[in-house]
């Protein structure tokens, strides 16, 4: 949950590429909200809805009650592991417009291939049913 953290590849094994994120980041519900301490408006998720998704942003437990029947609130951290999943979500959103444009794109050349072949029918069907023209 830190916002500064090591990095540093030389400290990491087993690295693997994220995947799969693109359903956990539109399982988000980004909200507004008023916060009852300070009045102000604000912008941001409920801690336990995002933990379901990145559970290491978050520390706590909903609804959890420490000693004496007092609330222990929920805190979030703006993590890499968010970010992270925000990131390689834009990527796969990204590979679905290539594939898209890319399909869309085949449509097209079949289209105008198929409106060339149209007209050349067109015209020799004309000339065939008309031999005087």
């Amino acid at each position: 949950m830190d916002i500064v953290k090591t990095c540093d590849y030389r400290l990491k094994t087993n690295v693997l590429p994220l995947s799969d994120q693109l359903a956990k980041v539109v399982a988000l519900r980004p909200v507004s909200y008023t916060h009852i301490w300070d009045n102000n408006s604000h912008t941001g998720f409920l801690a336990h809805e995002l933990q379901a998704q990145f559970p290491e942003c978050v520390m706590g437990s909903k609804d959890e009650m420490g000693l004496f029947g007092s609330a222990k609130y929920q805190s979030v951290g703006v993590g890499l592991s968010l970010i992270a999943g925000m990131v390689a979500a834009t990527k796969e959103l990204n590979d679905k417009v290539i594939a898209l444009t890319t399909a869309h794109n085949d449509l097209k050349t079949a289209h105008d291939a198929l409106r060339t072949e149209f007209n050349w029918h067109k015209t020799h069907t004309v000339a065939l049913a008309h031999p005087l023209l």
